[in-house]
């Protein structure tokens, strides 16, 4: 496989999404909770001026959202940085199959749905990064950085 180093490095100063893959809940009082996220990170790092820039939206479950339809379970989470700003995130107990909405100023912005893979589901939702509008948390890593390695 042959690697444009050159849109590599063009990637990595315009910006770089991450996925992360989250823990589940675990209540012992509630097992139906196990098929949602302990909490949800979005990332996007930027290099800047020669210093590495990372902006992170983690979102929190919102309990007294969780409701049953049917086969369905959903629960509403939200970002700690405030705004309006939310995920729903739902689980058919049927099909086996998630589904993750994210909103930002009540207007969608991405949309994933996923069969029963946890980590294959997540990897893709927090693949949308951080989007505008979202509230974040900037962070210099203090690192200049010329070139990324490849």
């Amino acid at each position: 496989m042959n690697i444009d180093k050159e849109k590599v490095q063009k990637a990595i100063k315009s910006g770089i999404f991450f996925s992360f893959i989250p823990r589940r809940l675990q209540i012992a009082s509630n097992s139906q909770l196990s098929n949602f996220p302990l909490k949800v990170l979005f990332m996007k790092k930027k290099i800047k001026n020669g210093n590495i820039i990372t902006g992170t939206a983690l979102y929190e479950p919102d309990f007294d959202t969780f409701e049953k339809n049917g086969n369905i379970y959903l629960m509403r989470y939200y970002n700690i940085y405030g705004g309006d700003c939310c995920l729903v995130i739902a689980f058919d107990i049927i099909k086996k199959k998630y589904y993750g909405q994210k909103y930002i100023n009540r207007k969608s912005v991405g949309f994933v749905d996923g069969e029963n893979d946890w980590n294959l589901f997540f990897i893709n939702f927090t693949m949308l990064g951080l989007s505008n509008g979202e509230r974040c948390r900037f962070e210099n890593l203090g690192e200049k950085i010329d070139k990324i390695a490849i």
